[in-house]
């Protein structure tokens, strides 16, 4: 049998200083840094306290957007066939087109000569017309290409050979406006066995 005299016995609930967790210094430095972290806690919580009522405000106009949302995909869907037959039917009538090309000889003069520029308007109406008829040339497209006389046989010629000599090859030749001008031209144009139409102004 052990016996353990009263000197020897541990006094009870006492713990030796060596065993605390912390010492009175670790202890002021954490309640400092407590007391630098209170004041940043308390700006922290009103700033919380705000984002919750802007949620709050966000989520009935975010339940607003999703019937909006749901209204605009059914007219979406609508439009989507609609453009692709539009689509389709351009892509038929360009693909299955042949292009025929018309040189187009008129005095403009850089656009200051108005008889010049009001038979181009009424040339490009005029080919508008023909190309969107399905019972004129089926099958065909018209593309008239442009370029100015200025009036002189020199330009015309000039603009002429461009035509011929630089692709796409030119079916027809419309214009030039001047008599004395065309006059010139029909003698040369027949080497290339091709069509003028004269639309003349003076």
């Amino acid at each position: 049998m052990l016996f353990i005299s009263p000197k020897d016995k541990p006094a009870p609930n006492k713990v030796a200083p060596d065993r605390y967790l912390f010492n009175n210094s670790e202890l002021g430095q954490i309640n400092r840094e407590l007391g630098r972290i209170n004041p940043v806690l308390g700006r922290i919580n009103p700033e919380l306290g705000q984002i919750n009522t802007d949620l709050g405000q966000m989520n009935p106009e975010l339940a607003q957007i999703n019937p909006d949302l749901g209204q605009i995909n059914p007219e979406l869907g609508q439009i989507n066939p609609e453009l692709a037959g539009i689509l389709g039917s351009c892509a038929r009538n360009v693909s299955h087109r042949t292009p025929l090309y018309i040189g187009g000889l008129m005095p403009v003069l850089n656009g200051t000569f108005q008889p010049g520029l009001i038979s181009q308007a009424g040339s490009k109406q005029a080919v508008e017309d023909i190309n969107n008829r399905s019972d004129v040339l089926p099958g065909y497209e018209i593309i008239l290409e442009w370029a100015d006389t200025e009036g002189n046989v020199p330009s015309a010629l000039d603009r002429l050979y461009e035509f011929m000599y630089t692709p796409p090859v030119k079916v027809a030749i419309y214009g030039p406006a001047f008599s004395s001008v065309a006059a010139v031209l029909a003698e040369v144009i027949g080497k290339w066995s091709i069509v003028e139409w004269l639309r003349r102004i003076r």
